[in-house]
């Protein structure tokens, strides 16, 4: 709302990042003027430009039309990813403060300003999941019909979506009751179908980037360190509301193995973008703030300056070491995974197995592992408490920082 009162809607009307490719198809496909990807995608993007249509034909603006679909659709999204920790017992604070540390999560908060299919697929698939959570638990129709038509949208917006269906099929046998009912079997079969069926349709065209999986040892050795490292820091804000209980031992094991990987990548970091601290991958970040290193002209101000980059990178090692304590208590309670630790562990792998990343990409696995955090470390979540009110105050304070040096002009 601030911005829009600083920035009347007609100055906000430009494209960023992929958005110049991105929103040429959706503007053409919501004026009636077919399908057409520019030969730039690498996904089919029909649920997004899907729910995007009504935006386009309502406002004048269709680069902010574009841009405001998305962040109304992430909104849902992250409703939807507080329902799933009210379903997993999460206390409803400690599960809206985690909402909160998804939503301003800095790689989450600027795809949300993009057209990119990042958020709207990682959207689309929290609310397939919430419903389909709640239809099994429910027994009822109503919410399946309504999964089944959020998981069509999802996979036929990214083909990584077919992760949820897939999920709930899972989910189905662990119930005797409804594993024997047709119904319930075809509610996951078909938006597998369809998006087998897309993703064939998809590859057969001449106007995409085709995406091929692959597996290479490099990347199945950096990745999960990448992905253990970025989503450290989604969770870094949850660390000021544990309280000093946790498994030290594994703590601290798990922090010095990755201080350790951390200083070999270092060590070999020359094949990196930017060498070997963090930032590790290419995408939206960069030491020269958000899409500058390759969509800015001119000589551009360095922003995370090489101390800013060790103190990241060293708090990122922190924060996956939080996560990995938090994994060794979930094993060792032998709890039975629901739905969004299964579809974390499915899009991890799934991620291994990418042509060149970009950061990203590991936006998916941030509802997740804030759920395993909150739910396998303990926490103080008093909201009248003083540290909980401390910690809500330090992440504004972090947001706004890091808003600064992204954004930085």
């Amino acid at each position: 709302m601030v911005l829009l009162i600083a920035i009347p809607p007609a100055r906000q009307d430009f494209p960023l990042a992929d958005d110049w490719a991105f929103a040429h198809g959706a503007i053409w496909f919501a004026h009636g003027q077919g399908i057409h990807y520019s030969k730039w995608a690498s996904m089919p993007q029909l649920g997004q430009w899907l729910w995007s249509a009504p935006f386009l034909l309502t406002l004048s603006w269709p680069h902010f039309a574009l841009r405001l679909s998305v962040i109304a659709l992430s909104w849902l999204g992250l409703l939807s990813f507080y329902d799933l920790l009210r379903q997993e017992k999460v206390p409803a604070r400690l599960a809206g403060f985690a909402a909160c540390v998804l939503a301003t999560n800095p790689l989450f908060f600027v795809s949300q300003g993009t057209f990119m299919t990042d958020v709207p697929a990682l959207s689309f698939a929290l609310l397939a999941l919430n419903a389909y959570v709640r239809a099994i638990n429910s027994r009822s129709l109503a919410w399946l019909g309504g999964a089944v038509t959020l998981a069509l949208l999802g996979v036929v917006t990214r083909q990584t979506v077919i992760v949820v269906p897939v999920v709930a099929g899972l989910m189905l046998l662990r119930f005797a009751k409804l594993r024997r009912q047709p119904l319930w079997w075809f509610s996951v079969v078909l938006p597998v179908l369809v998006c087998l069926g897309i993703n064939h349709w998809f590859g057969q065209r001449t106007d995409i980037i085709p995406l091929h999986a692959t597996l290479r040892l490099k990347a199945l050795l950096f990745r999960p360190f990448l992905a253990l490292h970025l989503c450290g820091l989604a969770i870094l804000p949850l660390s000021l509301l544990t309280v000093p209980r946790r498994n030290w031992k594994v703590f601290f094991a798990s922090l010095l193995c990755l201080l350790l990987g951390a200083a070999l990548i270092f060590r070999i970091g020359k094949t990196l973008p930017y060498g070997g601290l963090f930032p590790y991958s290419i995408g939206l970040l960069s030491p020269w703030g958000t899409y500058s290193d390759a969509l800015m002209l001119g000589q551009r101000e360095v922003l995370l300056t090489q101390p800013i980059r060790i103190a990241i990178t060293l708090l990122g090692c922190v924060g996956g070491a939080e996560i990995l304590t938090a994994l060794v208590a979930a094993i060792r309670a032998w709890t039975i995974p629901g739905f969004l630790p299964l579809f974390t562990l499915f899009q991890f792998l799934l991620l291994l197995t990418l042509p060149p990343t970009m950061d990203r990409y590991f936006e998916v696995l941030f509802p997740g592992v804030i759920l395993l955090v909150v739910t396998h470390i303990p926490f103080r979540y008093v909201v009248s408490g003083v540290k909980p009110k401390l910690a809500l105050l330090a992440l504004g304070f972090v947001w706004i920082a890091a808003s600064e040096c992204l954004d930085k002009d």
